[in-house]
C-alpha cells in the first residue's frame, strides 16, 4: 500500500510518457509471477477443508451484484442517473446483493461469513476504513489528473509530487505500531484522523496557480495521518473477535474496502464532473456579448476568430476543474473528521501491552 501511495503514480506516469502505456497493465504480469513463485516457496501450507463444497451460488450472486452496481455507478453521469440502462443495473444489483446475503446465512460453508457483521466493534472499524480509504483512492485519482490536465506537466513529474506522501506514509506505519501498543487504539486513531482530514480541507486551496511544494505538503500531511490511524483501526478491527474468525473478518474486510472505495470514487467523481459542468456554465454566462462588449482584450480575441478564444476557453476550463477539485475535498475532508466521532464512540479495548 506504501508503494501504491506514491511511487505507483511515478513509475506509471514513466511508463506513459517514455515507453507505452499499456506498459502499467503489462508490467503487473511478471510482479504477479514472481509473487506468485515467491508465495509458493515461502508462505507456510495451511491445510485444506476435505469436505467442503465451493458456495458457488454466493460467488455468482455477489460477482453479478457488484458488477452491476460499479458499472451503474460509473456510468451514472454519462448514461444518466434516471436512465433505463443504468436503473436496471441498479436494481439487478442490489436485488442480487439482497439474495446473496439470503444464501450465505443459510450455506453451510458460505463464501463470506456475513454473521461477523453482529461484532458492532468490527462493523464501526470497517466503515471507518471504507471513508478513509476511499478519500486516499479519491486523491490519487484526481490530483494527478490535476497537475497533467491543469498545471501542465509531464505524467513523470506528476509522479514525483505524489512521491513525498508515500515516505509520509513509511515513517507514520512504524509509530502508529509503537502508539498502539503502549497507548491502545484511540490516541492513533484520533491523532490520524484529524490530520488526514484537516491535510483534505487544505486540499480545498487547490487552484490553478497552487504552487507544487505546498500541494506535495498536505498530500504528505494527509498521508502521516492515514498512516496513524489505518494500522491503529485495522489492528482494532480484530482484536475483538474470536481467532477462528479472524481470516474471514480480513477478507471481509478487504472485500467491503474495496467495494466502498470504488462505489464511493466514481460518485465522487460524478460530483465533480456536475460541479465542473455548472462552474464552467455559470463563468460562461459572463461572457455574454452585452457584458463584454466594452472589453478591448476579449474584442480582440473574437477578431482573430474562433482560435482567438481558444485560450480563453481553456483559462475557463482550468478554473471550472480547480473549483470543481475543491468543492469534493471540502466534501471529503468533513465526512472524514465526521469520523472522530464514530472513534471516540467506539468500543476500543485496552493497549495490547496493558492486557492481562
Amino acid at each position: 500500500m506504501v508503494s501504491g501511495v506514491g511511487f505507483a503514480p511515478l513509475v506509471g506516469g514513466f511508463l506513459g510518457q517514455y515507453v507505452t502505456w499499456r506498459m502499467i497493465f503489462f508490467g503487473v504480469v511478471p510482479v504477479a509471477l514472481v509473487v506468485m513463485v515467491a508465495g509458493a516457496r515461502l508462505l507456510p501450507a495451511t491445510p485444506g477443508r476435505p469436505g467442503e463444497r465451493p458456495d458457488l451460488a454466493g460467488l455468482l450472486l455477489s460477482g453479478v451484484g457488484l458488477a452491476s452496481l460499479l458499472i451503474a455507478v460509473s456510468k451514472g453521469q454519462d448514461w444518466g442517473w434516471t436512465s433505463y440502462p443504468v436503473l436496471i443495473l441498479l436494481t439487478v444489483g442490489l436485488d442480487a446483493l439482497a439474495l446473496f446475503v439470503y444464501v450465505e446465512l443459510r450455506v453451510a460453508h458460505p463464501l463470506l461469513n456475513l454473521r461477523i457483521f453482529r461484532n458492532a466493534s468490527f462493523v464501526m472499524a470497517a466503515l471507518l476504513i471504507d471513508v478513509m480509504f476511499t478519500g486516499l483512492f479519491l486523491v490519487l485519482a484526481l490530483v494527478p489528473s490535476f497537475l497533467t490536465q491543469v498545471q501542465g506537466l509531464t505524467p513523470t513529474n506528476a509522479g514525483l509530487v505524489m512521491v513525498p506522501q508515500a515516505l509520509a506514509w513509511m515513517v507514520a506505519t512504524p509509530l502508529a505500531v509503537r502508539l498502539f501498543v503502549r497507548r491502545g487504539t484511540r490516541l492513533p486513531a484520533v491523532l490520524g484522523t484529524v490530520l488526514l482530514g484537516g491535510g483534505t480541507l487544505m486540499l480545498v486551496r487547490i487552484n490553478v496557480d497552487l504552487p507544487r511544494p505546498e500541494l506535495a505538503l498536505w498530500l504528505s500531511v494527509r498521508a502521516f495521518g492515514l498512516g496513524l490511524v489505518a494500522t491503529s483501526i485495522l489492528g482494532a478491527s480484530v482484536a475483538t473477535l474470536a481467532p477462528a474468525v479472524v481470516p474471514d473478518a480480513l477478507a471481509i474486510r478487504l472485500v467491503f474496502q474495496r467495494i466502498a472505495s470504488g462505489i464511493g470514487v466514481a460518485l465522487l467523481t460524478a460530483l465533480v464532473n456536475a460541479r465542473r459542468q455548472q462552474i464552467f456554465a455559470d463563468r460562461a454566462a459572463l461572457l455574454s456579448p452585452d457584458r463584454v462588449a466594452g472589453d478591448p482584450r476579449i474584442q480582440h480575441m473574437r477578431e482573430q476568430g474562433p482560435d482567438g478564444l481558444l485560450p480563453l476557453w481553456q483559462q475557463l476550463q482550468n478554473h471550472s476543474l480547480a473549483q470543481a477539485y475543491s468543492d469534493v475535498f471540502l466534501v471529503s475532508g468533513a465526512l472524514t473528521l465526521l469520523c472522530v466521532v464514530g472513534i471516540l464512540i467506539a468500543r476500543c479495548g485496552p493497549a495490547p501491552g496493558r492486557r492481562a
